[in-house]
């Protein structure tokens, strides 16, 4: 436990950054009173922030283009979460928490609609669009031809039109 000279409250260790110059090794004020100050110190020194970001972009350009080269499928996986998460909070469905390990284990799994392992997304049995929500238990694995048939459809709606299909092609 530690006080907090900012805020005056106890909190416990793990509440304070890592600081080994300081003799217990944390940093004097919490996590919250330095995000607090930091954010002011921000607002008031707008353009030196926006200079400093700018320089640091550009003295370490190279760094961050090899690790976005090397990193690509990553970056593509983030920026799908932020969108589910966007979407999701936009129609006010709600976020839960999809793991990384869930994730993998879902885009390792075959395609529901037509069993290819190529090209796997993960999809919504009930879109968002229709009030589903980006859980574990409301994504399914498809390939990217399955998942642009299906649309915002549900997955039995989906289902029910490919078997349709499925049927009409072998009665002919």
């Amino acid at each position: 436990m530690k006080r907090c000279p900012a805020c005056n409250l106890t909190k416990p260790a793990s509440e304070f950054q890592c600081n080994r110059t300081k003799a217990d090794g944390l940093q004097s004020h919490c996590r919250a009173c330095m995000n607090a100050t930091n954010t002011r110190w921000r607002e008031a020194n707008r353009e030196q922030f926006r200079e400093a970001v700018r320089v640091s972009a550009l003295k370490h350009a190279d760094r961050v283009a090899a690790w976005r080269a090397a990193n690509a499928e990553r970056i593509t996986e983030l920026g799908r979460e932020a969108s589910w998460k966007y979407k999701a909070r936009k129609r006010a469905n709600g976020i839960f928490v999809v793991t990384d390990k869930d994730l993998r284990r879902l885009l390792q799994s075959p395609c529901i609609g037509c069993g290819t392992t190529e090209s796997i997304v993960p999809d919504h049995c009930i879109p968002i669009s229709r009030g589903g929500r980006t859980s574990i238990g409301n994504l399914i694995p498809l390939c990217k031809t399955c998942n642009n048939r299906k649309r915002s459809r549900f997955l039995f709606e989906w289902k029910q039109i490919m078997n349709a299909r499925s049927y009409a092609e072998v009665t002919q």
